[in-house]
């Protein structure tokens, strides 16, 4: 009777079998990316009476591989109305779910000193993605400064992380404001990791 005890066991197999784990962990590592800039909403997409702020790479983030940001303000020196609008991008797949998350926790914290209310799905705008893996969208009403409504999305589009925050103020932006901007950037992401091959 033949035994293949010694040829499971011989070093050939192990590192034939070391060889493919390593370069399948390689392919999930690797995924081109595009340019998280590349990705953002600009003044366009903002409604009437915002103006742009110089957008840079977040700092706030050290896991990701790359990320943009653009700010906004109101164009009223007497209020402080702001949005922002934030991209990263991950290594992989499960990276970006792990980050999720983690924003999912520290970004809709009803816990805040700053939050006077907790942070719910708004009656105005039931929103929901049709086109992320991972998606939270909710307002609540903080304080910092002054009382206001924020509202915030946050999705996950493969191994890009999106966050949309912005003050609501009804002469600056509406509910129908924001999801003219949530569709925008849905359409974005949609887009941009169709075309390439995500």
């Amino acid at each position: 009777m033949l035994s293949f005890r010694p040829f499971l066991t011989s070093p050939i197999i192990f590192l034939v079998i070391g060889l493919l784990l390593v370069v399948g962990c390689i392919s999930a590592e690797s995924q081109p990316g595009i340019n998280p800039s590349e990705l953002l909403i600009d003044l366009s997409d903002m409604p009437a009476d915002w103006y742009a702020l110089s957008g840079n790479e977040p700092s706030d983030n050290y896991r990701q591989e790359a990320g943009a940001e653009n700010w906004f303000n109101v164009n009223n020196p007497k209020v402080l109305h702001v949005a922002a609008h934030r991209v990263y991008e991950y290594r992989n797949e499960r990276r970006a779910e792990r980050e999720f998350d983690r924003f999912l926790s520290s970004e809709f914290n009803s816990s805040s000193i700053a939050s006077r209310t907790p942070w719910l799905t708004p009656a105005e705008l039931p929103y929901s993605s049709l086109v992320a893996d991972q998606y939270h969208f909710a307002c609540h009403v903080g304080q910092i400064n002054q009382v206001v409504t924020i509202c915030e999305a946050l999705g996950r589009y493969k191994n890009y992380i999106v966050i949309f925050h912005t003050h609501m103020v009804s002469e600056y932006m509406t509910f129908d404001d924001l999801e003219s901007i949530l569709l925008t950037i849905d359409d974005t992401m949609e887009e941009n990791l169709a075309s390439d091959g995500n």
